[in-house]
């Protein structure tokens, strides 16, 4: 098995393989040739990076919607709203950059596109959830779930929705460091 490749040994027993050694055909974007998986890998190759930007948003919603119910109930009310949405918006990037992560980890192997196409559909999810959070457990509008009233702290918010976005395309450029000889 490759490291960092999900997938399954081809044979080289098998007539194919045999003439082209000993290779791996990999599972999801990473799959090698559109010959070598049945007819329904280029379709699990094209749904990967939305399934993996749909996982990206759940989880950044989550985080958000459990550290905005410790912020309402237990900091906002003795350091002020403002102060706590501050607070809470560079807890919630560094959970977005660890997510970013695994989901670098995830689509290694698929073109460069299927991470900024993760952070898209993870972004929308997390907007779209937002905003039926905002109109059905607090009776808001569309655009009153989308506005905050107050402008410094609104500002961080979508500072850190549009950080959140390129985090996957920026967490999957690789940068080796070349070791120092001693």
């Amino acid at each position: 098995m490759v490291a960092g490749c999900e997938g399954r040994w081809v044979s080289p027993s098998d007539s194919k393989a045999r003439a082209e050694r000993r290779r791996v055909i990999p599972v999801g974007c990473a799959v090698a040739d559109s010959t070598a998986t049945p007819s329904g890998g280029g379709r699990a190759r094209r749904l990967e990076p939305w399934r993996r930007g749909l996982e990206y948003g759940l989880a950044i919603y989550g985080a958000g919607f459990a550290l905005g119910l410790v912020r309402a109930v237990l900091v906002a009310p003795s350091i002020g709203e403002r102060r706590a949405q501050l607070l809470e918006a560079p807890v919630v990037v560094l959970i977005g950059f660890i997510l970013a992560g695994r989901v670098r980890d995830r689509l290694r192997a698929c073109p460069p596109g299927a991470l900024i196409l993760a952070g898209s559909v993870g972004i929308a999810v997390l907007l779209a959830l937002e905003v039926a959070t905002g109109v059905l457990l607090r009776g808001s509008s569309v655009r009153d779930a989308l506005v905050n009233p107050d402008p410094l702290a609104g500002s961080v918010y979508y500072a850190a929705v549009l950080l959140l976005l390129v985090l996957p395309s920026l967490r999957g450029r690789s940068r080796t460091v070349p070791k120092r000889p001693d």
